[in-house]
């Protein structure tokens, strides 16, 4: 039996953002192995859930306009057809302050 898959073959992007910060509506891309092509993703963000999409290419949309400022943690679970985690990824994306103009 295979326990859950290694952490580095699931890639997460934060799209449509400035690499050392996140700010307003942005995407967040999630890319498996192709063996998991069968798979369910599930978004959580600070522990919340957020979505879940067995559509490729795994996106969410998050919009990031009423957080606070700071680290905030993007957590990627990979549900196998069988309904067993197979993987999991845990990232971190800093949510930039708004500037007032």
């Amino acid at each position: 039996d295979i326990g859950p898959m290694d952490l580095e073959e699931i890639w997460v992007a934060v799209i449509g953002a400035a690499p050392e910060a996140v700010s307003g509506v942005v995407e967040i891309s999630i890319e498996a192995p192709a063996e998991m092509e069968a798979a369910t993703v599930t978004v959580k963000i600070d522990g919340r859930f957020r979505c879940i999409t067995n559509v490729t290419p795994y996106r969410y949309r998050w919009d990031t306009e009423h957080l606070e400022p700071g680290e905030h943690i993007i957590e990627i679970e990979v549900i196998d057809e069988r309904g067993r985690v197979a993987g999991r990824k845990r990232v971190s994306a800093i949510v930039a302050q708004e500037s007032n103009p």
